[in-house]
């Protein structure tokens, strides 16, 4: 907390988010930490992925690549059958992921029987993207890793021509016969990049008025996004407008930007188009 320069309560809630969330029951079971990545956060006094910095598990990597259309970790669900599957050369990619710990039991529906499974914490969802993103556009994930974190400074500096140029110079290494042609394969992509670059953000909000793409929170600024394809960016932002999606943030004493994105994904040609506008300022694009 010294070296922070924050609480004692404050590293305490830092350690739940990265390290904390594993559960091993349905009922009243309470969430327990990884041991080794606390021990070692507590020894260097650092929030590190300490559990994955021995190197990319190329199995993991292989296996999501097989896997790449049906895979989709933010949306899991599964019965106790599947979860105990042990053979090895016939196991599901959800069996796999949570018998080696990288998603955890969220919460169990008794009437049908099956289990909700999530990341259990910041460590483990960090790092994970980092391999679906390496697995879905083919890109090693320290090349991911680089420009996620520039995209970061990019949102912070509010310069949306380079967010988008760098987010096209990552979609662009997808085979074209690989790419899925929904605009929710877009959408799971951007979070990812965004998680990667420890860009604080919120993936379908839900409002009075719909429920909004992705919700980004940076030190001094708040984006709405919304997300389309083949479709144009102009329907994008209008949607933002039209539901008011921006309307709870406005207590927040923080700019905000809305910003509509199209995919247009064709044979022979890739590009994203933007529309960007401030609650503040004229709109621009």
């Amino acid at each position: 907390a010294d070296k922070e320069k924050i609480t004692h309560e404050d590293i305490r809630r830092k350690i739940k988010e990265w390290y904390n969330g594993y559960r091993f029951g349905t009922v009243n079971v309470p969430a327990v930490y990884n041991p080794f990545s606390v021990t070692n956060a507590l020894a260097r006094k650092e929030f590190l992925n300490f559990w994955f910095e021995s190197g990319t598990p190329t199995f993991l990597v292989e296996m999501l690549k097989k896997n790449r259309e049906s895979f989709d970790p933010d949306h899991l669900e599964a019965s106790g059958n599947l979860l105990a599957t042990f053979d090895i050369d016939n196991i599901p990619i959800t069996a796999l992921m949570f018998q080696a710990g990288y998603l955890t039991i969220a919460d169990y529906n008794a009437e049908n029987q099956t289990y909700t499974l999530k990341y259990p914490n910041r460590e483990v969802a960090t790092a994970l993207k980092k391999y679906l993103l390496e697995a879905l556009i083919s890109v090693k994930s320290a090349h991911v890793e680089r420009m996620s974190f520039q995209l970061k400074h990019a949102f912070d500096q509010q310069d949306i021509e380079y967010v988008v140029k760098l987010c096209e110079q990552l979609f662009a290494h997808v085979p074209y016969q690989l790419h899925i042609r929904q605009e929710r394969y877009y959408h799971s992509l951007l979070q990812m990049i965004f998680t990667v670059g420890g860009i604080k953000s919120q993936s379908e909000f839900s409002t009075s008025h719909g429920r909004i793409d992705l919700v980004l929170h940076l030190p001094k600024i708040i984006y709405i996004v919304e997300v389309k394809f083949n479709d144009s960016a102009h329907n994008a932002l209008a949607q933002i407008e039209e539901r008011r999606y921006y309307e709870q943030f406005l207590s927040f004493g923080k700019p905000i930007m809305l910003l509509g994105l199209n995919f247009k994904r064709e044979p022979h040609n890739f590009e994203i188009e933007y529309q960007v506008k401030s609650l503040s300022q004229p709109a621009l694009q």
